[in-house]
């Protein structure tokens, strides 16, 4: 996971650099660029929050399933160990079937 983070972050920094000159050539052409910035901005912040929220409540209830098949699993247990049959006690002759 981490290296896939760092090749992202990588690739995003490689293509900055390298898409600077020709976006800084597109928007010197405007006169209101900080008013075209500040919606751009706007509108990734809105979506990133969005997104960030829809992430939180996919982890929580990945969560809450999981916490569901331990507490199923557990019972299963509890009743495999309550139903078993009692270990004989050794009385020192063996029985023959």
């Amino acid at each position: 996971m981490p290296l896939f983070g760092g090749a992202f972050v990588g690739i995003f920094w490689l293509g900055a650099i390298l898409l600077s000159p020709i976006v800084k050539s597109w928007l010197h052409r405007q006169s209101d660029f900080n008013a075209t910035l500040g919606n751009y901005l706007g509108y990734f912040g809105v979506i990133y929050g969005l997104l960030l929220g829809l992430l939180a409540i996919g982890t929580y209830e990945n969560f809450t399933n999981a916490e569901k098949a331990v507490a199923n699993e557990a019972a299963a247990l509890l009743a495999l160990y309550r139903n078993r049959p009692p270990i004989p006690t050794h009385t020192g002759r063996i029985s023959k079937c």
